[in-house]
């Protein structure tokens, strides 16, 4: 049988406390059509020798300076050549049998589509939620697999911030990478939503998997989601607002006079994710302000006039890492 290219990208930066365990979890796939990049961004914590000792099971690395992130993974794609394509956080981790299992479904069902499935989160106390690809949002608790699967493929509901993807349980093609330019640098934390939403956008089929986890994704205080979670930027949602004003363009007319309201819901929906995850009110109460300026229909609204009385003098709601809503930067 021959299996299709699959290839995965790690981008790293002084992750020497994790990368091993992401390493050993892509090669330990045992996958025979593997290709599989590692582009570090010039590393000083020990990451650069992990790497090393890995090396000859690596088709190809590089520890170099880059603009972030999403440069590196643009660079590991340019040097890769698979038919189907992912990238790893270098935190992050496959559960065995993954590039089986993705590569019987890019085997089935309509040549166009891009496939997103379940991930565990996971911190050092132990397993956290599961996320169900495109979970949550318009997507009620019931929802069957062809809901989701309808509403996931809905610019609007991308638009609204009612539908998310958590990036280690999603692939793609190649094709589709190409054609949409890849990951735009000017992100540094929506990149991957904003990739997604281009695919939507173009018309690529996103089919979505229940089952077990694919993947397993790392909440830690250092990663880019675990500031978010802390409140200590609010980074990830000017980015996601600027994605979505982007977007706004794309839908029809009578779409486009529809989704005011819920736009400044998903912000305003942001700013409580921050809230429960213990960020100051001050920076609660700045995001709301920025919200109000940006967004007309805010002061209109009874949701942002509450959440404005509620930051300045109520209570914070308790909560722990396992109900936050991971899903606000795609992981």
């Amino acid at each position: 049988m021959n299996l299709p290219r699959i290839t995965v990208v790690t981008p790293s930066l002084n992750q020497a406390a994790f990368i091993e365990e992401t390493l050993r979890s892509v090669l330990d796939q045992q996958y025979p059509n593997l290709e599989y990049i590692v582009i570090d961004g010039g590393s000083t914590d020990g990451t650069v020798d992990i790497i090393r000792r890995y090396e000859s099971r690596i088709t190809y690395w590089v520890s170099e300076s880059d603009s972030g992130q999403a440069d590196a993974i643009n660079k590991g794609f340019t040097a890769g050549t698979g038919e189907i394509c992912a990238f790893l956080n270098s935190d992050d981790v496959y559960e065995p049998g993954a590039l089986e299992r993705v590569a019987a479904d890019f085997g089935h069902g309509d040549g166009r589509g891009w496939h997103a499935y379940p991930v565990q989160n996971f911190s050092a106390d132990g397993l956290l939620d599961l996320r169900l690809p495109a979970g949550g949002g318009d997507s009620p608790a019931n929802a069957t697999l062809e809901e989701r699967n309808r509403i996931a493929n809905e610019l609007m509901s991308w638009v609204a911030g009612r539908t998310a993807l958590h990036q280690p349980g999603v692939f793609w093609r190649r094709e589709q990478w190409d054609e949409v330019a890849g990951l735009d640098t000017r992100y540094h934390y929506a990149f991957d939503r904003h990739f997604f939403m281009k695919l939507i956008s173009a018309g690529y089929p996103l089919v979505t998997h229940d089952g077990p986890p694919i993947a397993r994704f790392r909440v830690h205080d250092d990663s880019k989601t675990g500031q978010y979670l802390k409140g200590v930027h609010v980074a990830f949602f000017r980015e996601r607002m600027k994605i979505a004003d982007a977007f706004v363009g794309a839908l029809p007319r009578e779409e486009q006079r529809e989704i005011s309201r819920f736009r400044v819901d998903d912000d305003i929906s942001a700013t409580w994710r921050l809230f429960r995850g213990g960020a100051p009110r001050a920076t609660c109460f700045a995001w709301l302000c920025h919200i109000a300026l940006s967004r007309r229909y805010a002061l209109r609204s009874r949701f942002f006039w509450g959440s404005v009385l509620r930051f300045l003098c109520g209570p914070r709601p308790a909560t722990s890492a396992s109900n936050l809503d991971l899903n606000g930067g795609e992981g």
